[in-house]
């Protein structure tokens, strides 16, 4: 297998847009290495739940304003995009629990990368459902 931790750094304006250049770009490397007979997988990706999560991923902020729809946003377009792409073979989520934090339990009040308790956790749960054939009502948009 081949993959790539996947912090990359679109704006919210355009998330969606964003995730389609960056796989375009994954897979033209892809063939220039001569790899696309390799599994590919996204070995970690995560959005924390504040101000500031679209545009540096990875840089988690402590003190940045919670801010849950971004967050989902952020989810769903990840999902609406390169999750897409049929050569992708798996997605890890950077994180639901963290065993060294264990007041960071998720919730409506914690700005950290946990899914758990917020919004995006219902992206999560309706895209496990739809890979799994499994109904499920639609997601709702709206945050």
């Amino acid at each position: 297998m081949v993959g790539v931790d996947a912090y990359f750094p679109p704006t919210t304006s355009e998330l969606a847009a964003a995730w389609d250049r960056l796989a375009e770009k994954i897979q033209t490397w892809r063939m220039a290495s001569g790899l696309v007979r390799k599994p590919f997988v996204i070995t970690e990706l995560g959005y924390f739940s504040g101000n500031g999560a679209a545009a540096n991923p990875g840089d988690w902020t402590p003190s940045a304003a919670v801010n849950l729809g971004l967050q989902k946003r952020c989810y769903q377009a990840t999902f609406q995009t390169i999750y897409r792409r049929p050569w992708l073979a798996g997605l890890f989520w950077f994180w639901w629990a963290n065993p060294s934090k264990p007041h960071w339990k998720g919730g409506p009040h914690d700005n950290g990368y946990t899914p758990r308790g917020k919004p995006a956790q219902s992206v999560l749960r309706y895209y496990f459902h739809l890979r799994h054939g499994i109904p499920m009502p639609a997601l709702e948009s709206k945050v």
